[in-house]
Parts: structure tokens; sequence; C-alpha cells
């Protein structure tokens, strides 16, 4: 298996062709934001965040629901993609209320404010280059008491196409984040959950990883001849009744800062 990091020029392309597509096919992605909002209303006891992160806003699926469930007075969305921000303000006129600004750039490295009592993000930390040193980040831009709220994805996503491409990105698990917030972090909710879908043909397969960007993680565009084996093979592996699954394996953690960690008081 071979552990790919993702070029971010690259990355900011396909998703950036993929935005007119990627709400339709998106389903398990608009499943996590729904599921990350309701976690984090669960377990913080409030809905009011007074200055709130989110970090790969794209089309503003995790946005929508920040902005219909929680109190916001202050909100900072950023994302790889600049026309990103076309998109999340047709969503924040719902809530002419909240001040929000757009910041385009690199999660990793671009200028981002600290003091945040929430920084939250929704299906983007998987293409970090430095998962360490980005986790170490939030940190930094969390308020001693703040809340951080994610949802990634764990060791069992898209297992079919690891098994079949032989890629994957790296996907901790849920044990190791623990590990991970351990130390600057009271972990208030952690779990993870398997969702299965279904697609007539391995083709169909291929065209739902590029409506929702995925396609990605091959650094290089595949010839016919190669997609024409992924295809015969993805389909005699894991084919059940003319139809193909594709899995995903969303993990949602929220937890609460618990000392200074390198961030303002």
């Amino acid at each position: 298996m071979q552990r790919i990091t993702a070029d971010k020029r690259m990355l900011a392309r396909r998703f950036r062709r993929g935005m007119a597509t990627y709400e339709g096919a998106a389903v398990v992605q608009s499943e996590m934001a729904a599921a990350l909002v309701a976690d984090l209303l669960s377990a913080s006891a409030t809905d009011r965040f007074e200055h709130v992160l989110e970090l790969g806003c794209g089309t503003g699926l995790l946005t929508g629901r920040l902005v219909d469930h929680c109190r916001l007075s202050c909100l900072v969305l950023n994302d790889l993609v600049a026309e990103s921000g076309e998109s999340v303000q047709r969503v924040l006129r719902r809530k002419p209320g909240v001040m929000a600004t757009f910041v385009p750039g690199d999660m990793e490295t671009i200028d981002l404010p600290d003091d945040q009592d929430l920084v939250i993000s929704n299906a983007v930390l998987q293409w970090a280059a430095d998962p360490p040193s980005l986790l170490r980040r939030m940190t930094r831009l969390l308020r001693t008491g703040g809340v951080l709220a994610l949802a990634s994805f764990g060791p069992a996503n898209l297992l079919e196409l690891s098994a079949v491409a032989g890629l994957s990105l790296h996907y901790p698990s849920l044990a190791q984040w623990h590990a991970s917030l351990a130390g600057d972090y009271e972990v208030l909710s952690g779990r993870e959950t398997l969702r299965t879908l279904w697609f007539p043909s391995a083709g169909a397969v291929l065209r739902h990883l590029k409506e929702t960007g995925v396609n990605a993680l091959a650094t290089q565009p595949w010839p016919p001849a190669k997609i024409m084996r992924f295809c015969r093979t993805y389909e005699t592996t894991f084919g059940r009744q003319a139809e193909v699954p594709l899995t995903y394996n969303p993990v949602f953690i929220i937890a609460r800062k618990h000392h200074d960690g390198g961030g303002r008081r």
C-alpha cells in the first residue's frame, strides 16, 4: 500500500473543477457535517460560540449547519480554493447577523486568527501534508477552554479503492486521535462509523470520486487501459448482485482545550 501526500496545487484544481457537482455527490460528507454539529451541541452542552474558525469550508456544507444550529458572532472561513468564498456567501445570507470573513489559502501555512472559541473542520484533515503540525497549530489558535470539533476518516476509509489501486491517504484511527489529543485536551466525545455507498459499476465509483474531489489521490491522470483494468478488478473483487460498494469510515472528535498549549489565554 502506497501512503501518499496530496499535491496541494493539484488538489485545488480538482476541487475547483468539482465545485458544481460536489454537493450532489458528497452524500457522506453532508451526513458528516450534520453529525459533527449534533455531536458538538451534545458534548459541549452549549450552542453559543462567539469566535469560530472553520477549516476547509468548501461549498458550505458544514457552514450551513453551523449558522442554522449555533449562535455565532464572528466566523472565519478558510479554504484552499479561493472560489469557495462565493459559495459560502450564499449560505451566510441565511444568517445576516453573523460577521463572517473568508480567508483563502492552505490551512497549514496561511495566517489565521487565534483566541478562537471553536475550531471546526469536516472531511478535510486527511489532505494535510503534516497532520501532527496542523493539530498543534489548531491548538495554538484555540483559547483555553475552547472546543475542537473534527470530522475526518479512519483506516477503513475507501478500503475498496485502496485494495485495488494500492493508494491511500493516512487515516488515523480513533485511538490514535485520542493519543494525539492527550495532554492538551479533554476529549468530550469520540466515535466512528462505517457508511457504504453502492454503485452500478466501478466506472460510477470513479465518477463519484471525481465529483467529490477524491480523484486527487492519483498524482497523474490514468490512461484508458489502466482505468479498464481497475474497473475489471474492482467489479470482480467486490461486485455483488450487479452493484459495487465504496466504504467510508467517518471519525468524529469533540475535545476541549484545558491548558495553554502555546496559544493565548
